[in-house]
């Protein structure tokens, strides 16, 4: 039986490769398809096209729709693409007076979250030959008008095959050089890297990726990994398709390799794994002509990097007081990566905590071993080890790191106390309230944040006995909950006299402007009675969770629904209330309140518990 069942397998493997045409209709047997490009939830495409009556080639925008679930994978089908107007239209318009001529317009590449979108093209506007555009998603779903990249990206040359970060801190693109192979131009891949908000001056990528005919280069949705297209003497023929992923500190490029299963004697270009799908999208020729086409299942050395997102505070330590007195602390960060290869501990990133609020956020690749130092002025130093080497993927609460003042020193001021710092308050507080504060008297208030914990020496990301993570409880059907919609702090303070009253007590949702995590003025009235009632029932803690609509892809609003809930956070604390009693969670788009109204749903939700 084995080797039949061997025999069975085989089949099944081959068929897992298989590479196949998107179908209709995106692709036509008539019109070239060229330059795919994807958002990172895989729910929009942007293509080049020659499908129109002037046989120019413009922009074309079509929609994933979901249609079932096979075999526990998602299936779907591509919208009837629609021309992206403010693009094809926003150039010279074909008419008989130029010879039904238009612009050059080519090349598309979404960001991550799907809205924004660079291409070349040849607008009177630019510096030179082909020059880098951009355009964003308007409110309405529709584009803006383009705007040059502009210098020191964009020269009096060619500039080509545009790709941004999910970041949006690196542009990847391409010049073009004298010599062509395979029928082609030769290009050069090129990184620009922005600084307070300015490009810098692009930088040549080295070798392994530049080797002398390289072009069609795409950044992946983990900002890591590159994939491109070069004519090599290992490749099967034309413009080949390869991978590479840059290194944990950044100097090198590693893991090259091509993607044989894509790879064919003609050209294969501009690929974009997409992970929700399965798949890596790119261009090929089809039966006529250039096609869209993708693997049937993503080989596993395609899959993505993966990242930890740890989130945290640095605290002051009072010699004098509880441990729950803590105070935070503005503090220098310095992360090491211990390097696998030789062992050496290196350097990878410099920061400081927030000014306001004492918290930082890191993003750390999986598989890895990293130390965080976190130092101030008049403290001790301490250092967290994080071992990501387990990391599967779970989400994880903020951390607490609580620096200890030098003996004999001191220590340099903890943030946010307008007493001791004298400094301006934050929030529109006063210096009266303040003093309200210091006595423990009742002051008006605002909202939550996130769960915490102090760490050991080590954390060892991945292995749940040592992190755990806050997941917020599934809404139950409550009888009776009274309503905080226009109460005031009196009527709270009158209705609520046990802590059952308090645990029945339903606070109104905190809206959000659209990919905003402001707190409005409209806020205030749930969170100066959650404050009111924290400080009246010491033993009960609050739940804080962040959400969004369904516009971005969905790390994007995962990581907005969790800036939501900081922004309550941050209120909350900066009114007395003791972080260790608010417990946040980002559920990101994955819980909508009203399917049809994306307002609605961009919201923070919080109540009581025990």
């Amino acid at each position: 039986m084995k080797p039949i069942i061997l025999l069975l397998l085989l089949p099944l493997y081959t068929f897992a490769q298989k590479k196949i045409p998107v179908g209709k209709p995106i692709n036509t047997d008539k019109y070239t398809e060229y330059a795919p490009t994807f958002s990172a939830d895989g729910q929009r495409m942007v293509f080049q096209s020659d499908h129109n009556r002037y046989r120019a080639w413009y922009l074309y925008e079509s929609t994933y729709q979901k249609t079932n679930k096979r075999n526990g994978h998602k299936n779907g089908k591509w919208s009837k693409p629609r021309p992206i107007e403010s693009i094809n239209n926003f150039g010279e318009k074909p008419s008989k007076a130029n010879g039904f001529q238009t612009d050059f317009i080519a090349a598309p590449s979404l960001s991550a979250d799907g809205n924004t979108l660079f291409f070349t093209a040849t607008f009177h506007s630019g510096l030179g030959g082909r020059d880098l555009y951009y355009v964003t998603r308007q409110k309405d779903g529709n584009w803006s008008r383009p705007r040059n990249v502009g210098p020191p990206i964009n020269t009096a040359g060619h500039e080509d095959f545009a790709s941004i970060s999910p970041d949006g801190q690196q542009l990847y693109f391409a010049r073009p050089l004298k010599t062509s192979r395979a029928g082609e131009g030769c290009y050069e891949l090129y990184v620009a890297k922005k600084r307070k908000g300015r490009w810098q001056s692009p930088t040549r990528l080295p070798s392994p990726i530049n080797t002398g005919c390289e072009k069609c280069v795409r950044v992946q949705a983990d900002g890591v990994t590159l994939i491109f297209s070069s004519e090599r003497k290992d490749g099967q023929g034309g413009f080949d398709l390869y991978k590479a992923v840059l290194s944990v500190n950044g100097r090198y490029w590693e893991s090259v390799k091509a993607i044989k299963e894509a790879n064919s004697s003609q050209f294969d270009k501009f690929a974009t794994v997409v992970e929700v799908h399965n798949t890596v999208y790119f261009n090929s020729q089809g039966p006529k002509s250039p096609d869209i086409f993708k693997l049937s299942a993503l080989p596993d050395y395609l899959r993505l990097q993966k990242f930890a997102p740890v989130q945290g505070k640095v605290l002051a330590k009072k010699m004098d007081e509880k441990l729950g007195q803590q105070e935070l602390l503005e503090a220098n960060l310095k992360l090491y990566w211990l390097n696998p290869y030789s062992g050496n501990k290196e350097v990878i990133e410099q920061t400081s905590t927030s000014s306001q609020t004492g918290s930082f956020a890191l993003r750390l690749r999986a598989k890895h071993q990293y130390i965080l130092e976190a130092s101030a002025a008049g403290f001790e130093s301490k250092q967290v080890t994080f071992d990501l080497r387990a990391y599967r993927g779970e989400d994880y609460s903020s951390i607490m790191i609580v620096l200890t003042p030098k003996a004999g020193t001191k220590p340099m001021l903890a943030i946010n106390d307008p007493i001791k710092n004298n400094k301006k308050t934050v929030q529109g507080m006063t210096s009266k309230e303040a003093k309200q504060r210091k006595k423990g008297q009742q002051i008006k208030a605002t909202s939550s944040q996130p769960n915490t914990y102090t760490p050991s020496e080590k954390i060892s990301i991945g292995k749940n006995r040592q992190v755990k993570t806050v997941v917020a409880p599934e809404n139950t059907k409550q009888t009776k909950k009274s309503s905080l919609t226009q109460t005031g702090i009196s009527e709270v303070l009158n209705q609520v006299r046990t802590i059952p009253d308090a645990l029945a007590w339903r606070f109104p949702r905190i809206q959000f402007a659209y990919k905003s995590f402001d707190l409005t003025n409209e806020a205030s009235v749930a969170l100066k009675n959650a404050v009111v009632l924290l400080q009246r029932f010491k033993s009960l803690k609050l739940y804080i969770n962040g959400h969004t609509d369904d516009l971005g892809a969905p790390e994007v609003n995962r990581q907005l629904s969790l800036k939501r809930a900081l922004a309550v956070q941050k209120s909350l604390v900066q009114q007395g209330i003791d972080p260790k009693r608010l417990l946040m969670k980002g559920y990101g788009q994955t819980k909508p309140l009203k399917k049809g109204s994306k307002a609605a749903n961009r919201r923070v939700e919080i109540h009581l518990i025990k």
